[in-house]
């Protein structure tokens, strides 16, 4: 593997890592709230975030590769 490689599965893990938080904090707001009625308002705020910029960054992460494939033919 290549330096460039190296970076993009880098960077598709690092997206992993943050989707798996936002589904984390999603988790546990909801446990909250079912089980107090009240949701503390950093889940509210975290959960998105994580999420999208997951998301932002897996979107990235594929633009970079199929770029790299298309120049490797």
């Amino acid at each position: 593997m290549d330096k460039k490689e190296k970076q993009i599965d880098e960077d598709c893990a690092n997206a992993n890592n943050l989707l798996a938080a936002g589904a984390s904090a999603g988790a546990i707001g909801t446990v909250g709230m079912l089980m107090t009625g009240a949701v503390c308002p950093l889940c509210i705020i975290a959960t998105p975030l994580l999420l999208g910029v997951g998301l932002l960054k897996r979107m990235n992460a594929k633009r970079k590769q199929n770029m790299l494939i298309e120049a490797e033919r």
